[in-house]
C-alpha cells in the first residue's frame, strides 16, 4: 500500500485519494482530493472573475453541443464566440469534422 503525505492537511494518505498529474514526478497531485477540493473552491470565491468565465464557457460549450449535436470533447473553449445567439454561431471546431451552422439533433 502506498501513501503519500498531503502538505496542507499534513495526514499520509492513501495514493487513491490523489488525483493524477503528468506534470509531477510520482504522477500525482500534491494535494489530496479533498484539498484541491477546498483549494479550487477558495480560489474560486476569491477570483469570482474567473469563476463567472469559466462557468460561462461550460454553459456555452453544452448549448453547443444540444444545439449541434457536436461531441463535448470536439469543442474547443478558445474558439467559442461570447453569445451564440446573437451572432450566426461563428465558431471553429477541433478538426473541422462537424457541420457547422446545421443542427443534428434530432434528425
Amino acid at each position: 500500500m502506498n501513501l503519500k503525505k498531503c502538505p496542507r492537511c499534513a495526514t499520509e494518505k492513501t495514493i487513491t485519494e490523489f488525483n493524477s498529474n503528468r506534470n509531477t514526478r510520482d504522477g500525482l497531485d500534491a494535494y489530496c482530493k479533498l484539498c484541491r477540493k477546498r483549494i479550487n473552491k477558495d480560489h474560486g470565491n476569491l477570483h469570482p472573475e474567473y469563476k463567472k468565465r469559466a462557468e460561462a464557457n461550460m454553459r456555452s460549450k453544452y448549448r453547443i453541443h444540444n444545439m449541434f449535436g457536436i461531441p463535448l470533447e470536439d469543442i474547443d473553449y478558445s474558439m467559442i464566440s461570447a453569445d451564440i445567439e446573437s451572432q450566426k454561431f461563428i465558431s471553429l471546431v477541433k478538426g473541422s469534422k462537424h457541420a457547422i451552422g446545421k443542427s443534428t439533433v434530432g434528425r
